[in-house]
């Protein structure tokens, strides 16, 4: 985030291709907030929901980060702006 001004909010926002640009972003009483907090592999558990971020090296997938979050009602959510990996295992989650 590089600014706040009342309901608006900037980011510097990643493309697919590397590079960045800011993006404002209107937020309001119904939106909804996250924190990051660093963790260790001990937060990984059966049942915990994980999005994770990385590359493809030939059929194994190197992740450089992983989102994890509990199942809400509905089961497990996607990560990271909301983006799952379609065409990799089946599921676009």
């Amino acid at each position: 985030m590089t600014a706040v001004a009342g309901t608006t909010i900037t980011i510097e926002a990643a493309s697919m291709d590397g590079t960045t640009a800011e993006q404002e972003v209107s937020v309001d009483d119904a939106t909804v907030f996250t924190r990051t907090e660093a963790a260790t592999s001990e937060a990984l558990a059966a049942g915990v929901c994980v999005v994770a971020m990385g590359e493809y090296a030939g059929e194994q997938y190197a992740a450089s980060s992983l989102a994890l979050s509990e199942a809400g009602d509905e089961g497990c959510t996607s990560g990271f702006g909301g983006r799952g990996m379609p065409g990799r295992g089946g599921d676009d989650a």
